[in-house]
């Protein structure tokens, strides 16, 4: 999962919308995705990535 987060990563931070964009481009663009196993294995891997979020997250510095 580090190296889907650091793939996804904007300016090395992660956030909900960051997440919710990169399930949209695996929708649309699943052979981008195939590297890292089938549509729904990425998109588990995403909703695990976003449970850590969730868990482990640090509202941004403004």
């Amino acid at each position: 999962m580090p190296s889907l987060a650091k793939r996804i990563a904007k300016s090395d931070l992660i956030d909900a919308d960051i997440i919710g964009s990169a399930a949209m481009d695996l929708k649309r663009n699943p052979s981008h995705w195939s590297d890292r196993g089938t549509y729904t294995e990425v998109l588990q891997e995403l909703k695990l990535l976003w449970h850590v979020l969730v868990r482990y997250g640090k509202p941004m510095e403004e």
